[in-house]
């Protein structure tokens, strides 16, 4: 699921052009009432001034990104935003991510 989402907010073949726009990961809690509210928003770019343009490096960016990209999705449930919407009653709250490029979306 994360690999998939990445790979749509990041796609194959324009990953400096998406990098240099930021990628954004964020992780939103949903009522069942449908009121929404962030709990946490990452922004991740890239500096191109310290970047190797090859081949090889963009793959290798391509791939550390998704591993980023699942840590920080299992980095989340540590939080206690997390742990506090939990305790309350689980039925009543689902946590989602969204990822995503261009300008965050608040």
């Amino acid at each position: 699921e994360v690999n998939q989402a990445t790979k749509s907010a990041i796609p194959s073949d324009r990953i400096m052009e998406t990098l240099k726009n930021q990628v954004h990961v964020e992780i939103s809690v949903q009522t069942e009432d449908g009121d929404e509210m962030v709990l946490e928003l990452w922004t991740l770019g890239l500096d191109e001034a310290l970047f190797d343009t090859s081949l090889k490096a963009m793959n290798t960016v391509y791939f550390r990104m998704g591993i980023l990209l699942k840590s920080l999705i299992t980095i989340t449930r540590i939080t206690p935003a997390y742990h506090l919407s939990r305790k309350q009653r689980t039925e009543n709250f689902t946590i989602f991510y969204r990822v995503y490029n261009g300008e965050p979306k608040l």
